[in-house]
């Protein structure tokens, strides 16, 4: 009850059965409706992609200050766990829950960050799809056609407080992909033939109802 009341951190997790599903609408619709209840929110990553809607929903809500990581492989933005553990925030939004921390980060996945920022106090809003999820990839890489590299354990999924579905047709992941909302216009006929096949999305679709 404390935990629902807000008294208590809280690990909510939004689950797609493919990119474009509204995740990231989601999260940050959700961010901004706690900020204006009176919690103080922050981002710690999201993923815009540059589009309006998302950026206007972002706007507003305080950022965390991303981490600079010098790797072998260069060098890059991301997530900064400390700074994030370090704020007032009380919520932090967490997007691509599955990514790998580059080196130097302190937990290698996003995921075991989410866990610390619970464990550290904080609530956390964030997200991933569902091929994913360890039981569903070994399915999904057969559909898909190509292995799955970033792994999340269905033991982080069941130690959420929340777990949301976001449940969308085949037809409308097909029009946003075609409209552009999913990746550039340059490159929807590629994630139409991958990904976004049309026998690939049913079975998704699927395998995200099933494990729910």
């Amino acid at each position: 009850m404390l935990a629902e009341l807000g008294y208590e951190p809280r690990l909510t997790i939004y689950l797609a059965s493919a990119p474009g599903a509204g995740k990231t609408h989601r999260i940050l619709s959700d961010a901004r409706f706690q900020k204006q209840s009176g919690r103080r929110v922050a981002i710690g990553w999201i993923e815009t992609k540059g589009r309006p809607d998302l950026e206007e929903l972002a706007a507003g809500i305080t950022r965390i200050p991303p981490r600079t990581f010098a790797t072998s492989a260069g060098i890059f933005e991301d997530f900064d766990l400390e700074a994030a553990i370090a704020s007032d925030a009380e919520t932090i939004v967490l997007d691509e829950l599955a990514h790998a921390n580059p080196e130097g980060a302190p937990h290698a996945k996003r995921w075991q960050d989410a866990l610390a920022l619970r464990a550290a106090g904080k609530s956390v809003l964030g997200a991933l799809n569902i091929l994913h999820l360890e039981t569903v990839a070994p399915a999904a890489e057969r559909i898909i056609g190509h292995p799955i590299r970033e792994i999340v354990p269905l033991s982080f999924l069941r130690d959420a407080d929340g777990v949301i579905a976001l449940d969308v047709s085949v037809a409308v992941l097909e029009s946003r992909l075609r409209s552009g909302r999913i990746v550039r216009i340059d490159d929807v006929e590629r994630a139409a033939m991958g990904l976004f096949k049309p026998q690939n999305l049913p079975l998704l679709r699927e395998l995200l109802l099933r494990t729910v």
